[in-house]
């Protein structure tokens, strides 16, 4: 009876540790989560990170793609008015890709405890845009892509834990929020 306790708990931890070791890691999204090098694990500081940008990104899973809500607000010479502009994109075979800085010793001391850029990719992309630019015209979906410099990025951010605080540094344009997507805002 012993022996047959014993084999069934260690089945059972076996499969856990190897469902731990080989399952993927999502964010609070459903997202995938990796390291910008596939055989580097991640660490706990790795998913606050990528959950920092989730958090900022709001993408939503709808059908076989995520949705990302990103709305921009310039300020505008004529008038005073702002220019608000809408951009909806769509990415098949979602990732967040963590890419986190060496920290030196100096770094440390000076309460630094994560700093680096999280990714938001994909395989292929496209986006809804409210307004025209040259490759674009107003209220159309682009071509699919892949995503930016060949990474598969579609947006990214820096990012840095500072004694226990979460800081977006750099990739968010001041004025730019993002709003999580209903299957009616998504244009046909």
């Amino acid at each position: 009876m012993k022996t047959q306790l014993r084999l069934s708990v260690a089945i059972v931890l076996s499969v856990l540790i190897m469902s731990v070791g080989c399952g993927k890691k999502t964010s609070s999204s459903g997202i995938p989560v990796r390291s910008v090098s596939r055989e580097t694990p991640l660490n706990p500081l790795d998913y606050e990170a990528a959950e920092q940008a989730v958090e900022l990104w709001k993408p939503t899973k709808l059908g076989d793609s995520y949705y990302v809500n990103q709305i921009e607000s310039h300020p505008v010479l004529r008038q005073g008015q702002s220019d608000i502009r809408k951009t909806i994109f769509e990415l098949r075979k979602a990732n967040v890709v963590v890419y986190p800085d060496s920290l030196s010793e100096a770094d440390k001391l000076n309460g630094l405890e994560w700093q680096g850029s999280v990714g938001l990719c994909a395989e292929a992309a496209r986006s809804y845009c409210d307004y025209s630019y040259p490759v674009q015209p107003a209220n159309s979906w682009s071509a699919w892509r892949p995503g930016e410099f060949g990474s598969g990025r579609i947006l990214g951010i820096n990012c840095e834990k500072r004694n226990g605080k979460w800081k977006i540094v750099r990739g968010v344009i001041e004025g730019t929020t993002f709003n999580k997507v209903e299957q009616s805002d998504i244009p046909k």
